[in-house]
C-alpha cells in the first residue's frame, strides 16, 4: 500500500451516513492536541504520532480531547490497525501536508494530481433470465450499480468552470474544495430470436450528483487545518441565512450542486428470408449455379431524456449570487429499412470454360498477325538474340547478360531483377504500337534507373547501361516495325475476302476496308495504329469479362430503401441572481433554485425587488425544437454499379425570453436538400430559409439556394453536359461552363483525363432587401411564377438532353396534345393533376379521359405507354411542386408576420410564453417544410449525365429569385475545386 492511501478512511459502521465521524473525530482530537499548551507537540505530524501512539496503547492524552471523539477514535482503531498493519502512520500523512504539497502530489486510489478521493459505497448487481410470451422465447437482462465518493482538492489556480463564471483565485492562495459525488445506473434489457426475425426491447438510466463546497486558503495551510475550518464555516443546501452568514468571512469561495442524468427506451424488430434457387451451368464440367435472394425489413424506435442542473452560488463582497444553468433535452427517432440482396454462387466456375471458348475464336486473326500475336514473346526474342544468348534463355539469363555489359563481368545479378525488367520491357512493346518512338527514351531510362538501384542495392556501383540499352530497345523496335511491314505486306497479296475478314476483326467498316488495305501498304504508323488497338481491346474485353464474373460472384445485387424521422426538443434556463437579504421572500426563492422549481421565478423575484432582498442580474428561458426526416434508396449492381438517391427535410425552431415572459428571440430556419449518387460521382441541390423575429447583421441569409456536384475522374463531356442546362434554363451566364472547362481541361497535359477528382459548388443568395420584396409575393403569385419558371426550366432540360424518355416535343406540345386528347381546358387539366395522388394514378386518369374524337391509347400493362405516361408525369410533378410552394409560400408569410408581432407581446409566465410561441412557429415551420418539399422528392442516378442539376430545383429556385429581383433577374455563383496531379486548385466563376 502507497504511503499516502487514504483509503483508510472508508470504515465498517452499518450506517453509511456516519461514515464520515471517523475523520471528524480524528481532526477535532488532533486540533485538540496542537492548541494544548500541555502537549509538547505544535506540528500537524507531530501531533498525529503522538496520538497514534496514545490509541495504540489505550491511554488518553490528557483532557483537551473530548470523551465523545476519544470513544469514536478507540471504536473504530482496531479494525483500522488491522486493515493497515504497519504503516497506519504514514497512510494519515495527507493529512498532514500543506496545500501546496498536495496541490502536487498524486495520491492513491486517486489518479489526479492534488485529489484525495474517498470511497463511500461501491455495488453493483446484475441478473438473466429468460420467459415464454405467446410461444416465443425471451432473454432478459437487468443490472444495477451505484457509487458514493467524497474527495478533497488543492490546486494553485481555480477550475475553468469557475473561472467562467466569473471567479478570481486570489493571488498565492490555493482553491480548496470539499466534495460529494454521487452516481446511480440501471438497464434492463428483453431479447427474443425467432425463426423469422428478432425483436429487442431495452431501457436505462443514468444519474449523477456532484456537491462541491469551496475555500481560499494560504497554501501554506494544512489539509487537516483546512478541512477542520472549512467544516466550521460550511454552509447549509438551500438555506440563504447560513450561506449569507458564511460570505461574511474571507474564506468561502464557491458552492456548486451539478446533477445530471438520462433515461433511454429502443425497441427494435426486424424480419428477414432467404430463397435459393440451383440450375445447371451452360457447360457439363461445371458445377451448378445458386442463385439466393434474401428479404429484410426492420423497425427501430428510440426516446431519450437527458437533463443537466448546474447551480453555483460565489461570495461576491458580502453578498451572495446564484447562477442557475439547467438544460433537458428530449429526442424520439423512427427508422424503417427496408433491403433485398441476390448472390450467385458457382458463376465464375461455370463461364470460365465458357471464355475460354469464346475468345480461342478470334485465333485466325491471331495467326495471320504473325509475330505481332505475341508480343512479350517477341520483346524476349529480340532480346535474347541482342545479347548472343541461347533461344531457350530465360529472363535470369537475360537479366544477368545486362549486368554483365553494366559491370564488364564477375558480377551475379540478383533474384529480383530478372522479374523486374521482365514486367518493364513485357509492355515496352504494347506501347510502342501506341507511342512509336518516343517510348524507347522513356523505357530507356526506366529500365536504366532499374537496373542501377537494384545493383547498388546489392553494392554493385558505377555500372553504365545507356547506349547499350538503347541499343537493344531500338533493335526491338526495329523487329516490331519489320512485323507490322510483314503484315502490310500478307494483307497486300491477300485476296480480298482475306482483307475483309481482318479488316471486319478490327472493327473497320466495309466501307472504309479498301482505304485500310491502302494505309497498310504505304503507311506503317496508321497499321500499327489499328492492329496495336484491336490487340488492346481484345485484351482489355477478356480482362474485363473475368473481372466482372468474378465481381457478381464475390458481390451482390442489392436494394435498400430507408425511411428515418428524428425529433429533438431543448429547453435551456439561465438564471442569475445577487442575494442581498435574508427575507422570507428571498429564502423562498434561494430555496426554488436548490430545488429547480421555477414555476413562481417572476412573482418571488418582484417580492424580492420590492423589499430589496434580492436582485437579477440575467434571465432566459429559451426552447428549440428541431426535426428532422430522411428517405431514398441505395442500389448496388453486384459491385459494378452503385447507385443511390435520399431526400432530407430539416427544420429547427427557437424562442426565448427573459424572466417576465418578453421575448427576446425567435427564430425558424427550414432547409431541404435532394443528393444523388452514381459510383463516385454525387449531385446535391438544396435550399433553405431563415425567418427571424429580428435581422442582425451576423443572421444568416434568409434565402440560400444551393447545388453541387463532385466525383472522381470527372470528364470534360461530364463538365459541358452539366453546364448546358444551368445556361439554357438561364441560372448563370453564358459562357461560365466554357470557361470552367478551359480552366480545367485547356493546360499544357492537353487532356480531358487529368482532373483526378472535382467540386463544383454553385449559390444564388438573396439580401435583406430582395426578401422583403418577396415576402409582399401572395401565394398565388408565387404559384404563377413557379409553375412558368418549371415548364421553362423542364423545356430546357429535355432541349439538352437532362431530361429524356417522354414523348417528342416540348412541355409545351406535350400539353397541348393532352388538351387535345382529352378535350379539356387547361385549367381543369391542371385542377385534375393536382388532385392525384400519384404519378401513376394521373397518368391512368388522363390516359382513360379520350375525348369523343379521339383514339384511346392501347394499355397493355399499368406501365404502358411509356413515353405518354412519362411525359405526364413531369407536367403532373410541375403541378404539385407548384402547388407545394404556393402551400408553403402561405405559411412564409404567416410566420413573418406572427414574428413581426412578437416585441410587442404582452409579458407572461416565461416556461408557458416561450412553449406557445414555440407550438404556432413548429406548425408553420412544418408547412412550410412539407410544400417546398415536394421539388427534392423525384430525382434519381442518371446513367448518362452522372453530375447534373435537377430541373425541379431550378425551376422552384429560380421563380422564387424572379420574385424577389424581377427588375435584374439573380444568377448563381459557381465556385470550383479540383485535385490536378495531386494539386488543389479553385477558381470563383460569377
Amino acid at each position: 500500500m502507497s504511503t499516502l492511501n487514504i483509503s483508510w478512511l472508508k470504515n465498517t459502521l452499518a450506517n453509511q451516513g456516519q461514515e464520515l465521524s471517523l475523520l471528524a473525530a480524528l481532526l477535532k482530537a488532533m486540533k485538540a492536541l496542537k492548541d494544548d499548551p500541555a502537549t509538547p507537540s505544535q506540528e500537524w505530524f507531530e501531533v498525529l504520532n503522538l496520538l497514534v501512539k496514545a490509541l495504540d496503547s489505550g491511554q488518553k492524552p490528557g483532557a483537551a480531547i473530548s470523551d465523545g471523539d476519544w470513544a469514536i477514535l478507540q471504536a473504530e482503531w482496531a479494525s483500522l490497525r488491522a486493515a493497515l498493519g504497519d504503516q497506519l502512520p504514514t497512510a494519515l500523512r495527507p493529512l498532514t501536508l500543506k496545500l501546496s504539497e498536495l496541490a502536487i502530489a498524486t495520491i492513491p486510489p486517486s489518479k489526479a494530481v492534488g485529489l484525495l478521493s474517498y470511497p463511500l459505497v461501491s455495488a453493483t448487481t446484475a441478473n438473466t433470465g429468460a420467459a415464454t410470451l405467446a410461444g416465443l422465447g425471451f432473454q432478459t437482462s437487468i443490472a444495477a450499480n451505484g457509487q458514493a465518493i467524497a474527495s478533497v482538492e488543492s490546486d494553485s489556480r481555480a477550475p475553468d468552470w469557475a473561472s467562467k463564471i466569473g471567479y478570481v483565485n486570489p493571488d498565492a492562495e490555493c482553491f480548496f474544495r470539499i466534495g460529494l459525488q454521487g452516481g446511480l445506473g440501471a438497464s434492463a434489457g428483453v431479447t427474443a430470436s425467432p425463426a423469422w426475425g428478432s425483436i429487442g426491447i431495452s431501457a436505462s438510466a443514468q444519474g449523477a450528483a456532484f456537491l462541491d463546497h469551496c475555500f481560499n486558503y494560504p497554501s501554506s495551510r494544512y489539509v487537516a487545518q483546512a478541512l477542520l475550518n472549512s467544516l466550521e464555516i460550511l454552509p447549509a443546501p438551500g438555506k440563504l441565512s447560513s450561506m449569507l452568514e458564511t460570505c461574511q468571512g474571507d474564506d468561502f469561495a464557491i458552492a456548486s450542486l451539478d446533477v445530471s442524468g438520462t433515461l433511454s427506451l429502443k425497441g427494435n424488430i426486424s424480419a428477414g428470408k432467404v430463397l435459393a434457387t440451383s440450375f445447371a451451368s451452360p457447360t457439363s464440367a461445371a458445377g451448378s449455379i445458386t442463385a439466393s435472394v434474401g428479404l429484410s425489413a426492420s423497425l427501430a424506435v428510440s426516446w431519450a431524456l437527458n437533463g443537466d442542473y448546474h447551480l453555483t452560488v460565489r461570495k461576491t463582497g458580502k453578498f451572495a449570487t446564484a447562477r442557475l444553468e439547467r438544460k433537458i433535452s428530449k429526442t424520439s427517432g423512427t427508422t424503417i429499412d427496408l433491403s433485398a440482396q441476390l448472390s450467385i454462387t458457382g458463376l465464375q466456375a461455370a463461364l470460365d470454360p465458357v471464355l475460354a471458348q469464346v475468345f480461342p475464336s478470334a485465333q485466325p486473326l491471331i495467326a495471320r498477325l504473325g509475330k505481332l500475336s505475341d508480343l512479350h514473346g517477341l520483346a524476349r526474342d529480340t532480346l535474347v538474340q541482342q545479347l548472343g544468348l541461347a533461344g531457350n534463355s530465360e529472363w535470369d539469363q537475360i537479366a544477368q547478360a545486362l549486368v554483365d555489359i553494366g559491370t564488364g563481368g564477375g558480377k551475379t545479378a540478383i533474384a529480383s531483377l530478372a522479374t523486374a525488367i521482365q514486367a518493364e520491357l513485357d509492355g515496352f512493346a504494347n506501347r510502342y504500337l501506341d507511342q512509336g518512338s518516343a517510348e524507347i527514351q522513356k523505357t530507356s531510362t526506366a529500365l536504366i534507373t532499374l537496373i542501377t538501384g537494384k545493383l547498388e542495392a546489392a553494392d554493385i556501383k558505377n555500372a553504365n547501361f545507356s547506349q547499350e540499352i538503347l541499343a537493344k530497345l531500338q533493335a526491338l523496335s526495329t523487329r516490331v516495325d519489320d512485323a507490322v511491314k510483314e503484315l502490310a505486306n500478307r494483307i497486300h497479296t491477300a485476296d480480298a475476302s482475306a482483307a475483309t475478314q481482318i479488316a471486319q476483326a478490327l472493327n473497320i467498316p466495309a466501307t472504309g476496308i479498301a482505304n485500310f488495305v491502302t494505309q497498310l501498304q504505304g503507311i506503317i504508323t496508321p497499321a500499327t495504329s489499328a492492329v496495336g488497338k484491336w490487340l488492346a481491346s481484345y485484351e482489355a474485353a477478356r480482362t474485363r469479362i473475368a473481372q466482372t464474373v468474378a465481381k457478381i460472384e464475390s458481390s451482390k445485387l442489392g436494394l435498400a430503401l430507408a425511411y428515418s424521422s428524428e425529433q429533438q426538443n431543448d429547453s435551456a434556463v439561465l438564471l442569475e441572481v445577487a442575494f442581498k437579504q435574508d427575507t422570507p421572500a428571498s429564502q423562498a426563492l434561494y430555496q426554488a433554485f436548490w430545488l429547480g422549481q421555477l414555476d413562481r421565478y417572476p412573482q418571488l423575484l418582484e417580492a424580492c425587488k420590492s423589499n430589496g432582498s434580492a436582485e437579477e442580474i440575467q434571465s432566459i428561458f429559451s426552447q428549440t425544437q428541431q426535426r428532422k426526416i430522411s428517405y431514398g434508396f441505395e442500389l448496388n449492381f453486384f459491385g459494378l454499379l452503385t447507385a443511390a438517391a435520399s431526400t432530407t427535410e430539416l427544420d429547427k425552431v427557437s424562442v426565448s425570453s427573459d424572466g417576465q415572459g418578453r421575448i427576446l428571440a425567435a427564430s425558424d430556419s427550414v432547409s431541404l436538400a435532394s443528393a444523388v449518387s452514381l459510383n463516385t460521382a454525387s449531385s446535391e441541390a438544396s435550399l433553405s430559409l431563415n425567418l427571424e423575429m429580428l435581422a442582425i447583421p451576423d443572421s444568416p441569409p434568409p434565402f440560400n439556394a444551393e447545388f453541387k456536384a463532385s466525383g472522381d475522374n470527372i470528364s470534360q463531356d461530364n463538365v459541358h453536359q452539366f453546364f448546358r442546362l444551368i445556361e439554357d434554363v438561364g441560372a448563370m451566364t453564358s459562357g461560365i461552363g466554357a470557361r470552367v472547362e478551359n480552366f480545367l481541361f485547356a493546360g499544357p497535359s492537353g487532356t480531358a483525363a487529368r482532373v483526378a477528382q472535382t467540386q463544383i459548388d454553385g449559390t444564388c443568395l438573396l439580401d435583406l432587401g430582395q426578401w422583403n420584396r418577396l415576402l409582399q409575393s401572395s401565394p398565388d403569385a408565387v404559384y404563377q411564377a413557379t409553375h412558368q419558371s418549371c415548364m421553362k426550366a423542364l423545356t430546357s432540360a429535355v432541349r439538352t438532353g437532362a431530361e429524356r424518355g417522354g414523348t417528342d416535343g416540348s412541355p409545351a406540345q406535350w400539353l397541348a396534345e393532352w388538351l387535345t386528347y382529352t378535350g379539356w381546358t387547361e385549367q381543369k387539366f391542371w385542377v385534375q393533376a393536382s388532385a392525384s395522388p400519384s404519378g401513376k394514378a394521373w397518368s391512368d386518369t388522363v390516359l382513360g379521359s379520350p375525348a369523343s374524337d379521339q383514339d384511346p391509347f392501347p394499355i397493355s400493362d399499368p406501365l404502358t405507354p411509356r413515353a405518354e405516361r412519362a411525359s405526364l408525369r413531369r407536367l403532373w410533378e410541375i403541378e404539385k411542386i407548384s402547388g407545394g410552394a404556393r402551400s408553403a409560400w402561405g405559411a412564409v408569410q404567416a410566420e413573418a408576420a406572427f414574428l413581426a408581432q412578437l416585441p410587442a407581446m404582452i409579458p407572461a409566465a416565461p416556461d408557458s410564453q416561450v412553449t406557445i410561441i414555440r407550438n404556432r412557429l413548429s406548425l408553420l415551420s412544418a408547412s412550410i417544410r412539407q410544400g417546398f418539399a415536394v421539388a427534392f422528392r423525384y430525382d434519381i442516378p442518371d446513367l448518362q449525365q452522372p453530375i447534373k442539376v435537377s430541373w425541379r430545383f431550378l425551376g422552384l429556385s429560380l421563380a422564387l429569385a424572379q420574385l424577389a429581383s424581377p427588375d435584374e433577374p439573380l444568377k448563381f455563383i459557381a465556385k470550383l475545386e479540383a485535385d490536378e496531379q495531386g494539386q488543389k486548385i479553385g477558381k470563383l466563376f460569377v
